[in-house]
């Protein structure tokens, strides 16, 4: 269980850039698993965007603009050209 399933020790390994999305009204997964991850995480790149709007499966509907900006802002840091 703990080598497959110790998420803070293997997001305390990754220092690349990280994106983490999460509604405040995700019926599914609370979005305190989405600040553990943001915290977890050891690098300096990295993104928590909290939304108002949508829950956890129209994220992306309600939140567009913000969402697809986020996406860009990471591939940029990842090296992309986009």
């Amino acid at each position: 269980m703990q080598q497959c399933f110790n998420h803070k020790k293997k997001l305390s390994g990754y220092s690349g850039p990280l994106l983490v999305m999460h509604t405040e009204n995700d019926g599914l997964i609370d979005i305190s698993h989405a600040e553990r991850i943001y915290k977890w995480t050891g690098g300096s790149q990295k993104r928590l965007l909290r939304f108002a709007n949508g829950d956890h499966n129209s994220i992306m509907a309600f939140n567009g603009d913000e969402y697809f900006k986020g996406v860009a802002t990471l591939a940029r840091a990842a090296g992309g050209d986009c």
